[in-house]
């Protein structure tokens, strides 16, 4: 499923560049990430046997804790969604 493009092609490209990626991390806009757009990374990460985990963020001053806790989870990958 490519239907939201930049972020379909990253799907495709992160577990390339990252291999025997296990665990991957997402930021996204709290305030303008469409459900169907996370809905379409977990299914995706889910195919290739990643373990996604999403953030949301909805400010600006939100962001580093996000970050922080991306790191925590141990995501080998960090995907921005906007």
């Amino acid at each position: 499923m490519l239907a939201f493009s930049p972020h379909g092609k990253r799907r495709e490209c992160l577990p390339e560049a990252v291999p025997g990626i296990r665990r991957m991390a997402a930021l996204a806009d709290a305030n303008g990430t469409l459900p169907q757009q996370l809905q379409a990374l977990q299914e995706a990460a889910h195919v290739r046997g990643v373990e996604l985990s999403i953030y949301p963020v909805a400010r600006g001053d939100e962001i580093g804790g996000a970050i922080d806790a991306a790191k925590s989870s141990g995501g080998a990958a960090l995907n921005v969604v906007a």
